[in-house]
């Protein structure tokens, strides 16, 4: 066992040149897929999941539908499921296309390498993010709450904290009118994920642990990027729920499915967050680059985001419409008329496996906490920022960094 665990730590992927590689590759490539599938249509997010569940099972509050919100939610289904469908063809165009601009721009041997480390590293924390989420499940059901199984979960929980929302979240501002305690919600809902976004940026534990695998890539394929956070369980839920709250104190009840709908539009333009090869297309285009900034830093505001330039460490974070936050808080960056270099600062040059772009960052945390027996140190280890290297240290990814 041990010996193969230190094997699928020190591999690196060479290029296709054997039956094995191309096995694997396709694999990934499947998984890469199905994950691109499920986010959308499936569930992987509560967002996502709890709008299926409206689609089958929504009721309107009235026979005839007379206020804002009673009409929204007549037709909400039949408005979200069109809304998915779109962005599932525009998803896969982009997909498709940008495979075979990158073919042209870096070649094939490229591409795959690029394709086996990274989609490899896609499907590690798909595996994790399933793993988590059934220890939640159970981890409820030993509590004695009924939550369904499996993805279920959420469609529970999310039932469950819309009630609460309104029993316990009080409404400080009870707008009454309705499109303005929309505007102020997306507004306010976008505040918690921008700071949570910061945070990984901010501290080197959570640069570490969830978010550097993100900005490893120095070639962005929209296959080819490991989630935006590793073990995004720990923190999309939060984000979410903090959405809920904000719409709660802003109307008389919680805009949930509102916020559903914004993030499934959102998501038409995400697919461009990822993709190089379609900068220029994305900049110029001004239907794209509207709503690519209208929906809080989509597209090439973020691959911005990705800039291995050493004056853009921590730009364009996106959290809000129009970028509101990076605007009030100095993060927000315009975008430069040609893509910028990828990936990490200055683009050191790392070992493509995708073991260690995913759990590098933890085995460097223990590394250190174990081999530096100052207290102080130790602290600055976890609560430091992310330039701290404490005087004894080892990154299994950048070996180029290690200190002694």
């Amino acid at each position: 066992m041990e010996h193969l665990v230190k094997k699928l730590w020190n591999f690196e992927f060479n290029n296709l040149s054997n039956k094995w590689s191309k096995i694997i590759f396709y694999g990934v490539l499947v998984i890469g897929l199905l994950y691109v599938f499920g986010e959308v249509l499936l569930g992987f997010s509560a967002d996502i999941h709890y709008s299926i569940q409206k689609f089958f099972e929504c009721v309107p509050a009235a026979s005839t539908p007379s206020t804002p919100y009673e009409k929204f939610q007549f037709y909400f289904p039949y408005i979200w499921l069109s809304i998915a469908l779109i962005c599932v063809l525009i998803r896969l165009t982009i997909i498709f296309s940008s495979y075979v601009l990158s073919k042209k721009a870096i070649g094939d041997k490229a591409l795959n390498q690029h394709l086996l480390t990274y989609v490899s590293s896609l499907a590690i924390s798909i595996f994790i993010g399933l793993f988590f989420l059934l220890l939640l499940s159970t981890i409820i059901k030993l509590l004695g709450v009924n939550v369904g199984s499996g993805i279920d979960v959420f469609k529970h929980l999310i039932s469950h904290i819309e009630s609460l929302a309104n029993t316990y979240i009080p409404s400080i501002f009870k707008v009454r009118n309705y499109w303005v305690a929309l505007v102020l919600t997306f507004f306010l809902a976008g505040l918690p994920p921008y700071f949570i976004h910061w945070l990984t940026h901010k501290y080197r534990f959570f640069w570490l642990v969830f978010h550097r695998s993100h900005h490893a890539p120095q070639f962005l394929h929209p296959l080819g990027v490991p989630p935006g956070f590793s073990f995004s369980f720990f923190l999309a839920i939060p984000g979410g729920l903090l959405a809920i709250v904000c719409s709660k104190i802003v109307y008389v009840e919680p805009l949930v499915l509102e916020v559903i709908l914004w993030h499934t539009l959102a998501y038409w333009f995400e697919i461009f967050n990822h993709t190089i090869v379609h900068y220029s297309f994305a900049k110029n285009n001004l239907f794209i680059r509207f709503f690519s900034n209208f929906f809080g830093g989509q597209g090439v505001y973020h691959i911005m985001h990705h800039s291995a330039k050493e004056t853009d460490q921590i730009i364009n974070l996106g959290g809000g419409p129009l970028l509101i936050w990076d605007r009030v808080f100095g993060t927000y960056k315009k975008p430069y008329d040609e893509a910028p270099p990828l990936g990490l600062t200055n683009q050191p040059k790392m070992i493509l496996n995708p073991f260690r772009i995913i759990f590098s960052g933890i085995a460097q945390l223990i590394y250190e906490w174990g081999n530096n027996t100052d207290w102080i140190t130790r602290a600055k280890i976890i609560f430091g920022d992310i330039y701290y290297i404490p005087p004894i240290s080892k990154d299994f990814l950048v070996p180029a960094y290690n200190k002694k």
